[in-house]
């Protein structure tokens, strides 16, 4: 494989995912407040970070919405509160486990949603 760079060079082919709500929500049930989600987004707009991954979209059949906050669930109103129509660079990502979603309730059609990435976890 040929070398693209060095470490001093930039890489345009790299994206820079940002998954502090995701992978931190698994340490406190998702329970973060919208203020700090939107100091977040914010902070990733100005940084320029390709991607801000706001945590699952996990089906209410199976979780109990009592015991997580909201960032469990990535309801696309939920989202839209903080990013509204997102006239930014920075694309709106969250995660799916097959298994731990309804895919054909819980995803709804990205004409609809403020959603452009869905990483799947197929474990």
């Amino acid at each position: 494989m040929a070398q693209k760079g060095d470490l001093l060079s930039v890489r345009q082919d790299i994206r820079v995912v940002d998954a502090t709500i995701r992978d931190g929500g698994l340490c406190n049930d998702f329970r973060f407040d919208d203020k700090f989600i939107k100091a977040l987004y914010n902070a990733n707009v100005k940084a320029g970070v390709d991607y801000m991954e706001f945590g699952y979209k996990a089906s209410k059949e199976i979780f109990n919405e009592e015991d997580f906050g909201k960032w469990k669930f990535c309801n696309d109103a939920d989202i839209r509160k903080i990013v509204g129509d997102n006239k930014t660079p920075l694309k709106i990502a969250v995660m799916a486990d097959v298994g731990r979603t309804d895919f054909k309730k819980d995803i709804i059609a990205k004409k609809d949603s403020p959603i452009d990435l869905i990483r799947v976890a197929t474990y």
